[in-house]
């Protein structure tokens, strides 16, 4: 399998993200840092979370750590782990 990681800083928010493609099996970890400031994040359109509902990251100075796996027949990452608002500090 090919392991790739993602960090995203949040300093302001993102309205849209795009995670193209990938092949068959590939992780990829997508972590999301927040400062201070009341940014938001929103995932790819892509992407399957488990219960259908995307993790959020509130608080400041906290992370939300998501690790995904593609699956080629739908062009789909689906979440097969996750932390959610662990502090940096």
């Amino acid at each position: 399998y090919t392991y790739t990681g993602v960090l995203v800083t949040l300093s302001a928010s993102v309205t849209s993200m795009t995670c193209t493609g990938g092949d068959d099996g590939q992780t990829l970890e997508v972590t999301i840092a927040r400062d201070a400031s009341a940014s938001t994040f929103v995932w790819p359109t892509n992407f399957r979370f488990a219960g259908g509902t995307a993790p959020t990251c509130t608080g400041a100075w906290n992370q939300t750590t998501v690790t995904m796996r593609y699956y080629s027949p739908t062009d789909k990452w689906r979440e097969f782990s996750r932390s959610v608002n662990v502090p940096e500090a």
